[in-house]
């Protein structure tokens, strides 16, 4: 008989994927604290958040969201841009052809 040893690596977590776990899991004591905040003008919600120190893999995993979601912005300005351009060609006149292929 042969041995197996099965492993898993987890995959690393997204930020998107921390989002959505609050979400499901955590909103709901949140909620509670926030309401017995207001309630007693208290801040230990706001508190604790100020006082958490990321450790290191949650640092990087925060950088790695930020940065994806600013090349997703940058992305999205260029094409802002470019229909800015097309919009402003038509009104002068010009035909805007988008197929290569076939111009005609």
């Amino acid at each position: 008989m042969v041995k197996l040893k099965l492993s898993m690596h987890p995959a690393p977590r997204t930020l998107e994927q921390k989002k959505l776990w609050i979400a499901d899991y955590v909103s709901p004591t949140l909620k509670m604290i926030q309401i017995a905040d207001d309630n007693l003008e208290e801040d230990f919600l706001k508190n604790i958040i100020e006082e958490t120190a990321l450790k290191k893999q949650q640092k990087k995993i925060m950088e790695d969201y930020l940065f994806s979601r600013k090349e997703l912005h940058k992305g999205h300005e260029k094409e802002r841009e470019h229909l800015q351009d097309i919009v402003y060609l038509r009104k002068e006149g010009f035909i805007i052809c988008d197929d290569i292929e076939n111009p005609f």
